[in-house]
């Protein structure tokens, strides 16, 4: 019987149960007895209120802060119990593009986007492959020596993206992640989301903008609004429990 448990949830990425933070600012997204399980290749995109930061709750999930409730768990090990050599194995498969300060300054970009994957020792070659795999698909410029702060911010954005998906990750933590972006390149990030998640990918995108959620994402997409602390599934038959179709070419 516990065999059959097991092989069920194998599938399972990230799990929240009963989770309640404390506030850590008045625009941080609260917690309170939140439940959420994400599986392998799901797109849960969570919708926040225009002054609503995510920060915190990503580093949650990240097991960089510890909830005053509940257990976090990712691929089936809770941070709390996890060890230093574990937690550091965790983190190595988990990428993040984040809202707001994302960049080491006295680091150029070269150093800036590749810091994750050879901080967790990722093969060097197989680095550079996906690193020329990734930059075609979402039309990333060759990386730079420039610093970050010569770099203009839609060109920044891309680089975030290139760096949360290189490394071979289990989750992506998406934070507002087409901010700042021109609208001509929302199209090629989207399609790198669909691949991705065929690669049995799970994604957690947090969204302040309606035009997010009609993008065309393949299979189905759950949605989540937070109100009160609390994470409230969008139900019934709206369009947001319809999965998304690729255009045939």
């Amino acid at each position: 019987m516990s065999t059959t448990k097991e092989t069920l949830n194998e599938d399972v990425v990230l799990e929240l149960t009963n989770v309640s933070c404390s506030e850590t600012s008045s625009e941080a997204v609260k917690l309170r007895d939140v439940n959420l399980k994400v599986k392998q290749g799901e797109l849960v995109m969570i919708h926040l209120g225009r002054r609503q930061n995510p920060r915190a709750f990503s580093s949650i999930i990240q097991g960089l802060l510890d909830p005053i409730k509940g257990q976090v768990s990712f691929q089936q090990t809770p941070w709390k119990i996890a060890n230093i050599e574990q937690q550091f194995l965790m983190r190595s498969r988990i990428g993040r593009v984040f809202d707001g300060r994302a960049w080491i300054n006295n680091l150029n970009i070269i150093e800036n986007v590749t810091l994750r994957a050879k901080h967790h020792a990722f093969p060097a070659a197989k680095l550079q492959q996906q690193i020329d795999q990734w930059s075609k698909l979402l039309d990333v410029p060759s990386l730079s020596r420039e610093r970050p702060a010569f770099v203009e911010a839609s060109r920044l954005q891309r680089y975030q993206w290139l760096r949360a998906i290189i490394g071979d990750p289990l989750l992506l933590i998406l934070e507002r992640p087409m901010k700042t972006l021109d609208p001509e390149m929302i199209a090629p990030l989207v399609e790198s989301i669909n691949q991705i998640r065929l690669q049995k990918v799970a994604v957690i995108w947090f969204t302040g903008s309606d035009y997010e959620m009609t993008q065309k994402f393949s299979g189905i997409v759950r949605h989540y609004q937070s109100k009160d602390g609390k994470l409230v599934q969008a139900g019934g038959k709206s369009s947001f429990d319809r999965p998304h179709k690729r255009d045939s070419k």
